[in-house]
């Protein structure tokens, strides 16, 4: 992935990010991650789902 920094957080819904190993899901769950690239990625949802897909 080309990102240097992926912050997530969902209330209620699910993360998931094959690529990074992660799998979560239910009620205010979030996931933080930092890498080598030079993009920034920000989420933030009330309800739904995320889906990282490189």
């Amino acid at each position: 992935m080309g990102y240097a920094f992926i912050d997530t957080a969902v209330k209620a819904g699910d993360i998931r990010a094959r690529t990074l190993n992660v799998s979560t899901g239910g009620l205010f769950r979030s996931f933080t991650w930092n890498g080598p690239g030079r993009h920034t990625l920000r989420v933030r949802l009330t309800a739904g789902n995320v889906r990282l897909v490189e």
